[in-house]
């Protein structure tokens, strides 16, 4: 038999054996392998047992429910209704919801499949938006827990990340975990997230790659990559990442160009069937996402007057506020220095020795040159930052303690545990938040308590956006979907052209806006109301007095990490009833 039919049969041989060995080497696992990694890996497994804790101790704050027919966070409304637009259309791109690529609506409605096969929820049995909120809950609930996998994930994936670039994993984990912004988006059913980890998962692979040279390993970062992209559109930087990964790892990439060749049409191809086959094959259109995104919300963000130049706020103000400030303080010091140092390797041609730490530099600077043109980084756009981020402050921590006199070494431990403790409080500034009754609430039961039965309500358009009482939104809806019942109050919808205002009126972040943009149509309506003479009676908040230890009233609405307005306040023309 000749040499290389015996070879190709070894080769399959082997490719069909790996899968038998996969699963005999799982059969074959002992109690006490598990317990010795569990004592191997006790942080990751503890700071990821402690996340998904919180996460799911508040997962069912501002959902649908008995009070209030939508959620909180109407993105996920959207989102949830993309997921059912997806496997009843065929596309994520419909009129008026989350539009976009489709991967995370396909992903999530797999994932809480099973708890419709053991009937823990029933999508079918919802008949509108309004109807069985506690049916909804439940979804809610399921769809909230596929981000916290993904959260989890997200930690294991930093920590094999940082035992790559021979830093802190146990340090990196924990400022990881205990960011503001990361906390918060966790506990909502959005992309980010998800997004997130798919990227992170390339920038693993492609960092493997750099050791194996191993073309199966770049292709399936290709893979990856491609999900990322299918999950959210503002995933292009990481294909160009994608491609200059082989040419920056890859020893002598001419005679392995037919890898990067395969790369980017595996990618295309994922692309193309995970994330826009609508638009390919049934000539869907994504502008409307598009538009909305790239052009509408940009523009809404520069009416605002922050009382200093938009650079300004953001370094100073925006970032702190998403990140904590202790540790926008160190990303500061550490981005600054490694810049240097790679510039300073670079002149000494030793540019190998810092080659990946140069590599997430440049992961870092690319995604944040990609979010200039979003004006304002709101928090989930900037949650993509967030672990290269925390990579460049353990290189710096890292270098920093090989080059300090133990004594000195002491003093920045101190300095490192008073930081993490100020983190602490910080995230759970935000955090805390869902443990306490929301403005949403007691405006409700004050309404109900003070203003008369029947009475005329002024709200604006659209209700459901705007974060009103819970009663507000309850009873409107209904009102809208003919439900015959008694009601509490009549709804007026009204704007800054209506000629006649009723006697009451319900507003939300009113005097945010008279005080932070420079034209919106409630600020003209709050200037119309305060000209015919409307009296503030009363005004409902956060309990935020904690909160503005570490922040302002503008960083709380800018942010966007909260379901909550900064307040609803009711106007009336008399001065008490």
């Amino acid at each position: 038999m000749p040499v290389k039919k015996i070879t190709k049969t070894k080769k399959k041989k082997n490719k069909q054996s790996l899968f038998l060995q996969l699963i005999n080497r799982i059969k074959n696992i002992k109690s006490q392998e598990i317990l010795e990694f569990i004592l191997a890996n006790k942080i990751l497994i503890l700071v990821v047992g402690l996340y998904v804790l919180l996460m799911t101790s508040t997962i069912r704050w501002g959902l649908p429910n008995n009070s209030h027919p939508f959620p909180y966070f109407m993105d996920e409304s959207h989102q949830v209704q993309a997921v059912r637009t997806v496997f009843k259309y065929g596309t994520s791109n419909y009129p008026h919801q989350e539009n976009g690529p489709m991967f995370h609506y396909i992903i999530s409605g797999f994932l809480i499949a099973p708890f419709y096969v053991v009937g823990l929820i029933n999508p079918f049995a919802i008949k509108s938006a309004i109807a069985s909120p506690d049916l909804q809950q439940a979804i809610y609930v399921a769809f909230r827990g596929t981000i916290i996998l993904f959260g989890a994930l997200s930690i294991i994936l930093v920590w094999i990340l940082a035992k790559i670039l021979k830093i802190n994993e146990k340090l990196s984990i924990l400022l990881f975990s205990l960011t503001p912004v990361f906390l918060i988006v966790s506990g909502y059913f959005k992309y980010d997230v998800p997004f997130m980890f798919w990227t992170l998962l390339s920038i693993v692979l492609l960092l493997k790659y750099s050791k194996n040279q191993n073309s199966l390993t770049y292709l399936i970062a290709g893979i990856t990559s491609a999900m990322a992209l299918s999950t959210k559109i503002t995933g292009i930087p990481l294909f160009v990442i994608y491609i200059f990964s082989f040419f920056y790892f890859t020893h002598d990439f001419f005679k392995k160009i037919w890898t990067l060749v395969k790369g980017i049409l595996v990618y295309a191809l994922v692309f193309i069937f995970l994330g826009i086959p609508d638009i390919i094959f049934e000539g869907r259109s994504m502008s409307e996402y598009l538009y909305y995104n790239i052009i509408l919300n940009p523009q809404n963000d520069k009416t605002l007057l922050f009382g200093v130049s938009h650079l300004e706020y953001t370094f100073a103000q925006l970032i702190p506020t998403i990140y904590g400030h202790f540790l926008a303080g160190i990303v500061y010091v550490s981005v600054i220095y490694l810049v240097i140092k790679v510039i300073k390797y670079i002149l000494n041609k030793k540019f190998n020795n810092i080659k990946e730490e140069a590599y997430i530099l440049l992961v870092l600077a690319i995604f944040s040159v990609s979010l200039i043109p979003l004006w304002v980084i709101a928090a989930n756009r900037a949650l993509i930052l967030l672990p290269f981020l925390i990579c460049v402050c353990l290189i710096f921590i890292r270098d920093l303690c090989n080059n300090l006199i133990p004594d000195f070494k002491k003093l920045l431990v101190v300095v490192i545990v008073f930081g993490m403790i100020m983190q602490v409080f910080e995230t759970y500034s935000w955090v805390g938040l869902k443990y306490i009754e929301a403005p949403q609430v007691t405006a409700s039961k004050w309404l109900v308590q003070n203003v008369p039965h029947g009475e005329t309500l002024g709200i604006e358009n659209i209700p459901v956006y705007e974060m009103l009482p819970d009663l507000v939104v309850k009873e409107f809806y209904e009102k809208q979907y003919n439900i015959q019942k008694k009601y509490n109050f009549n709804y007026e919808i009204i704007g800054p052209d209506s000629k006649k205002l009723p006697r009451v009126i319900v507003l939300s972040n009113a005097e945010f806006e008279d005080k932070y943009r420079s034209t919106s149509p409630k600020k003209e309506l709050f200037e119309n109301m305060k000209k015919q003479n409307y009296k503030l009676v009363a005004s409902f908040s956060p309990p935020l007095d904690y909160h503005k230890l570490f922040t302002t009233d503008i960083n709380f609405v800018m942010v966007g990490m909260s379901g909550e307005p900064l307040n609803i306040s009711v106007y009336v023309k008399s001065k008490k009833y």
